[in-house]
């Protein structure tokens, strides 16, 4: 997003940018004891309304931290509660 990018908060989003909206920006990925989930960027960034201003979806938990929803999204989440373990993998939902 660039070093000259300007930080700004939205709601309740405290890592925004200013870039536009179109702009591409490579996925995230989260990593896990043996697994890891990949991110394409309409799963973990928000735009404004008013455009211009880009965030990271996501926020800081004292405690516990929740993938959500917007993470999930067009994903397929398989548990296995027998076995303590979960599946997950990229699937186009609609």
């Amino acid at each position: 997003m660039g070093r000259n990018a300007v930080v700004l908060s939205l709601g309740g989003f405290d890592t925004c940018y200013t870039v536009p909206i179109n702009k591409q920006v490579p996925t995230m990925t989260f990593l896990f004891d043996g697994a890891e989930l990949s991110m394409k960027q309409e799963n973990f960034l928000i735009y404004s309304s008013a455009g211009g201003v880009t965030c990271l979806a996501m926020s800081a938990s004292p405690s516990l931290n929740v993938i959500a929803n917007m993470q999930q999204q067009n994903h397929r989440i398989l548990f296995d509660l027998a076995n303590s373990r979960i599946g997950i993998s990229a699937e186009t939902c609609s």
